[in-house]
């Protein structure tokens, strides 16, 4: 009994099997096809081709890409018996490992004013969604300044790392002010006879730029610097006998309370 191969083209479309995933740092493997259809109705596309895979429908890979599975047709062609001509479409199937987010947030700072750059805290950055062991690259520096006031602290790095895609949050570096006591404010008082001289106390400040400020209203309560106050940055004198008289200085500086 002898039964010939029908005189016909046939098509036969193979989709191959697809995949997409975030980096993970794991394997991932897509592997022969999902379907394979003919469009003939008298192909039967299971007897005629076995379903076994071979490595060369497999794909496994770590790192983050797209990954063709590169099926051959002609792995199928041999085993058709039933048409004389047979064309196989492949459907591209792919693996695509898709790169992780990665958030790199640049740490606040806070440093009480010395003006010495050298007492800078380290700056320093949180990395949010790499793998455990693994890391991604980025600079991290601030605006230069000693006076007290607010510095951006920013971090940069390329966006594209591999694996990994990224993006950076900017900080903030802060400059307190220091304590009033270190502004080493004094003041001497007069007491001498008349010379027909104007005279006043003598006050000082330790600090270079310091402002001084007198007044001779006293303050409204101990914790009271301001209130009903006209403070000017002359000393009051007097040059005729006068019975003792207070002066109120106050010192002020940007950098200090």
């Amino acid at each position: 009994l002898t039964i010939d191969a029908v005189a016909s083209k046939v098509t036969v479309t193979i989709t191959e099997n697809s995949d997409e995933v975030t980096y993970d740092g794991n394997d991932h493997t897509i592997k022969g096809y999902a379907s394979m259809v003919a469009d003939n109705e008298l192909y039967d596309v299971t007897t005629a081709v076995k379903a076994t895979e071979t490595d060369a429908w497999t794909v496994t890979k770590r790192n983050a890409g797209t990954y063709d599975m590169g099926i051959v047709p002609g792995d199928f062609e041999n085993l058709d018996k039933n048409f004389t001509d047979v064309e196989f479409v492949v459907v591209d199937g792919q693996l695509k490992i898709n790169q992780k987010a990665v958030t790199v947030t640049a740490d606040n700072k806070e440093k009480v004013y010395d003006n010495n750059p050298n007492t800078d805290p380290e700056l320093t950055a949180q990395i949010v969604g790499t793998i455990t062991g693994e890391t991604v690259q980025y600079e991290i520096m601030r605006v230069a300044g000693q006076a007290v006031g607010n510095y951006a602290i920013s971090v940069t790095g390329d966006a594209d790392q591999g694996n990994y895609i990224v993006s950076f949050v900017n900080g903030t570096f802060k400059i307190t002010k220091a304590g009033a006591d270190q502004l080493g404010l004094s003041a001497q008082p007069y007491n001498e006879a008349y010379d027909g001289e104007a005279h006043s106390i003598t006050a000082a400040a330790n600090v270079e730029g310091a402002t001084l400020y007198y007044t001779t209203t006293a303050p409204a309560s101990e914790d009271d610097l301001e209130t009903g106050r006209n403070w000017s940055t002359t000393a009051p004198t007097w040059t005729d006998v006068t019975a003792a008289q207070t002066v109120y200085v106050k010192a002020e500086h940007h950098d200090y309370e």
